[in-house]
């Protein structure tokens, strides 16, 4: 007969919808009663098929056991599968199905009557035919997607013979990209239309997971950026919509993979669009009445949302905003356009620090009755935000409607969006509780954790020693340095599209309570760290992208981050366009903090604006640096920002655009700096007076001269008056009336040393 296949175990694993198996050795482990088993097995039968093999279905303790099953369980007691070669009669199956059991009698096998008399040799071939039939029958797992079914394991003797075939579709081999030499032209174009088709039932086998597990994902990406290789080569032989459909495969699977365009890809992408006009139904112009125009326009809106990501990392607003009013005319016929809109303009608002705007698309968009994936995203955003409490109640909701949903045999799509919905509130408190079910979570491969440290892992890289570079010449010695492969490169924007399509805030606000008395707000890293790795990696790639990411994720405007993606020397990668567009972020960030400094959130983004506004300051065109410095007066001027404790970085913005001036606007803007309020004077008290930043001390020097004309005396004067009354006021007022009245007489001495 060959080797018996294994049996599965009662005592050992077994998951969730899948048969459990218990033989007769199991049975006679327990005692005479039988009883005790059902305590063990009980739960195991409300989930799954209890399958019976071995058992006669006349012993008296499997009798009492199955009808005290049915007494303790009642109407929700499932059948008890009793299978092997029984000889049943009419009388005794009656009897098992009374007893909710179903028998399976194998003594009814087709070619039973040609098995060898002996009745142990009949129940040993019913039960390797009961064996061989599970085996060849089990069904596809979805968690090896998209590798196909493994072969059979066993081979099956012919007179066990027939054993059915399992009927439920599975993907297809995944296919090998052509080499270079190998296949051209028509031959090349034949070869990606096989593979496209292959994509597509693939894809459309894909069971669900929010986020494609990293196992998971080598099998996809072995050989994807050869086939986008290969695609472009051939991408002339073929028709615009098989064109089409070949670009929106490659798209999908580069999604699914959390990677970014390649600049071919990206371009063959932009062109293949372009050759549709889906609202008056053209192709290349011309009319085609005839095409199918269903898959045209669902091709078409995919690839697009997809091409829109890419426009936003880039910044590229004219196409961004182009593409996005092109998708508005398909939000009729998939509410998944509706949602990648919104959250497209909030991650474009989010990363452009256009809170203002943000805050009116957060209130326009509705997550109601659809994938609750998309409340958990825009959850992320509001935490963001700062507004926590809207973000909490949304995922809760969300939690709820994702718990509900069913889990079926081809899909994993509730336990999956489940991981990354937890992951998002992993706080101190909770985190045993929410690890314990990641690791029930695991057996389906979606452990959010596991993922998301798989992702980090993959940026790290080799570590660098030492301090960062520090931005002001000459306060620090940088002797080490680090660089970043092609493969962290990837990894990087692996982690800004895991956190943009799991729906992860940089930190998430948990409250935290002690001895039932005492309760705060504590900040938890959720994304955090791997989007500040990201922008480590990014900064000699993608420095724009790379500053945004700061801007987002940094808490500290000491933050090592910051610090090298800031640098002086990075700073000067950045063109004057970039550096220009990047000011313009700051200011808008900051002057939409200062009003909600109450949020924390706030206060430290706040600050993160501001140090990265005096960086910037060096780079931008000499129109924006004056319009950076009035930026730099006025928050020194700001009493709500003097009661808190971020003066570092307003000195920075202050000194550095000053520096940054034209040597012209620096003598006709000096008088500025001397007529600036005094801390301790006219209702400006810092908390720290004798920390607050002191305009006058970027004139100590004298190296700036002020000229004393009829056109500015009145200011002049009014810096005197400035001067003798801080003199005689507070300690820490007298302290920067000293250093104003120094000014004021270095200034005059270099007007007499000039004028002799």
């Amino acid at each position: 007969m060959g080797k018996r296949p294994r049996v599965v175990k009662l005592h050992g694993s077994f998951p969730a919808q899948f048969p459990l198996i218990v033989t007769e050795e199991d049975y006679r482990t327990y005692p005479t009663t039988f009883a005790p088993f059902v305590n063990t097995v009980q739960q195991a039968m409300m989930e799954t098929v209890f399958l019976l093999i071995g058992f006669s279905g006349d012993d008296p303790n499997f009798l009492n056991w199955s009808g005290w099953v049915r007494d303790s369980l009642g109407a929700s007691a499932p059948k008890i599968y009793l299978a092997g070669y029984l000889e049943l009669s009419p009388h005794r199956r009656r009897m098992l199905e009374e007893r909710n059991v179903v028998p399976i009698d194998l003594a009814r096998h087709p070619n039973a009557n040609h098995w060898p008399e002996s009745a142990n040799t009949r129940r040993e071939y019913a039960t390797q035919w009961l064996l061989h039939t599970l085996e060849n029958g089990e069904p596809y797992k979805i968690t090896e997607w998209p590798s196909p079914s493994s072969p059979r394991r066993h081979p099956i003797p012919d007179q066990l013979q027939p054993v059915g075939e399992a009927t439920a579709p599975c993907p297809r081999e995944e296919p090998n990209a052509p080499d270079r030499q190998s296949s051209q032209g028509d031959d090349l174009a034949q070869t990606v239309r096989e593979a496209t088709d292959v994509w597509k039932h693939n894809r459309e086998m894909y069971p669900g997971w929010l986020v494609l597990p990293n196992i998971n994902r080598h099998a996809v990406s072995t050989n994807t950026d050869s086939w986008v290789s290969a695609t472009l080569r051939a991408i002339e032989h073929l028709t615009p919509a098989e064109r089409l459909q070949a670009v929106q495969e490659l798209a999908w699977r580069k999604k699914t993979l959390l990677e970014p365009f390649e600049q071919g890809f990206l371009t063959a992408t932009e062109s293949t669009l372009a050759l549709f006009d889906c609202r008056n139904r053209t192709i290349k112009g011309e009319k085609a009445p005839n095409a199918d125009w269903e898959t045209i326009r669902e091709n078409w809106r995919n690839t697009a949302v997809e091409l829109s990501v890419e426009y936003r990392w880039n910044h590229d607003q004219e196409a961004f905003r182009r593409l996005i009013e092109d998708l508005r005319g398909f939000v009729d016929e998939d509410p998944e356009i509706q949602q990648s809109i919104f959250q497209e303009q909030c991650l474009w608002a989010l990363y452009d620090l256009d809170f203002a705007e943000l805050g009116r698309l957060l209130t326009d968009w509705q997550t109601e009755n659809c994938d609750p994936v998309w409340a958990i995203r825009k959850s992320a955003i509001l935490s963001e935000m700062g507004r926590d409490d809207e973000a909490e109640q949304l995922r809760r909701q969300a939690m709820e409607t994702i718990r509900a949903m069913p889990t079926g045999e081809r899909s994993v799509a509730g336990p999956s969006r489940e991981g990354w919905a937890m992951l998002a509130t992993a706080g101190l408190q909770n985190y045993q509780t929410i690890a314990g079910r990641m690791d029930e979570l695991a057996a389906l491969k979606c452990d959010a954790m596991h993922e998301r440290d798989v992702i980090t892992k993959g940026i790290d890289g080799s570590r660098k020693d030492g301090d960062p570079p520090s931005f002001d010449v000459g306060t620090r010695i940088v002797r080490h340095r680090f660089y970043s492969d092609y493969g962290q490169l990837v990894a990087a924007y692996q982690a800004i599209r895991l956190a943009e399509v799991a729906g992860l805030p940089p930190c998430a606000t948990v409250l935290h309570e002690f001895s039932g008395q005492t309760s705060f707000h504590f900040p938890t890293d959720v994304a955090m760290k791997i989007l500040k790795l990201a922008a480590d990696k990014l900064a000699g790639w993608n420095h724009e992208l790379a500053v945004r990411l700061v801007l987002r994720a940094c808490s500290s405007a000491s933050d090592e981050t910051l610090e090298r993606v800031l640098s002086r020397t990075s700073i000067v990668t950045l063109t004057t366009q970039q550096a220009g567009n990047l000011a313009q972020s700051c200011r808008r960030a900051i002057d939409n903090a200062i009003p909600n400094l109450e949020h924390q959130v706030h206060e430290w983004r706040l600050n993160v604006a501001i140090e990265a506004l005096s960086r910037l300051a060096v780079r931008v065109p000499p129109d924006q640096v004056e319009i950076i410095f009035d930026h730099a007066l006025e928050l020194c001027q700001n009493q709500q920002l003097a009661k808190g404790t971020g003066w570092t970085p307003i000195r920075h913005l202050l000194h550095r655009s000053w520096k940054s001036l034209p040597a012209e606007c620096r003598n006709r803007r000096a008088i500025d700096l001397l007529k600036s309020p005094i801390a301790g004077l006219d209702g400006l008290s810092p908390l720290a007076e004798y920390n607050w930043p002191d305009p006058a001390e970027g004139l100590a020097s004298a190296s700036d001269v002020l000229r004393r004309t009829p056109d500015n005396e009145q200011q002049w004067q009014a810096t005197v008056d400035l001067v003798a009354r801080g003199l005689v006021g507070s300690p820490a007022a007298r302290y920067r009336g000293v250093h104003q009245d120094v000014s004021l007489s270095a200034i005059r001495a270099t007007h007499r040393r000039r004028n002799t």
